[in-house]
């Protein structure tokens, strides 16, 4: 398993340091960003010349990684003679945003995709080894199978 930060991860995407994706369950997290952005970084990630080799997906927190959903001025009806302010769309909630951009990821590459891993930006969140060996079981069940830390 590779992977870590979205944006870290796609910021050396094409370099020579660039994490092979082929054979390989990718972890993914991040910290602050909106779903626009983070939507666009993950349309990036899906387009790498690997991306189709994946094995796996595993999501960890999003912290503060929300919808930004911009006012619009409504033009005044009646006697009213100031413009109303109304919200252009409504939210999309983290729920429907993992189920949707993940979702369609998941149905192109015929991989699994599990989020909710406690790994990521904040407190209480675990540590994770990177480069070790897993296993994502169809139930669900994320298993470290061999890393060279454990003895």
């Amino acid at each position: 398993m590779w992977g870590g930060n979205l944006s870290t991860f796609l910021a050396v995407a094409g370099t020579p340091y660039a994490t092979p994706l082929a054979g390989n369950i990718l972890f993914l997290e991040d910290i602050g960003e909106t779903f626009s952005k983070l939507d666009r970084m993950i349309q990036q990630l899906l387009m790498q010349p690997d991306a189709g080799k994946l094995r796996a997906i595993v999501l960890g927190d999003f912290k503060n990684c929300s919808d930004i959903v911009r006012s619009m001025q409504v033009r005044p009806q009646g006697r009213s003679k100031k413009p109303a302010l109304a919200p252009s769309r409504p939210t999309v909630t983290t729920i429907r945003f993992m189920n949707e951009v993940w979702g369609s990821a998941s149905e192109c590459f015929k991989i699994p995709i599990a989020y909710g891993l406690p790994v990521g930006h904040g407190p209480g969140k675990q540590s994770l080894p990177l480069g070790a060996r897993y296993r994502l079981s169809p139930d669900g069940r994320f298993e470290l199978l061999e890393w060279s830390g454990l003895r």
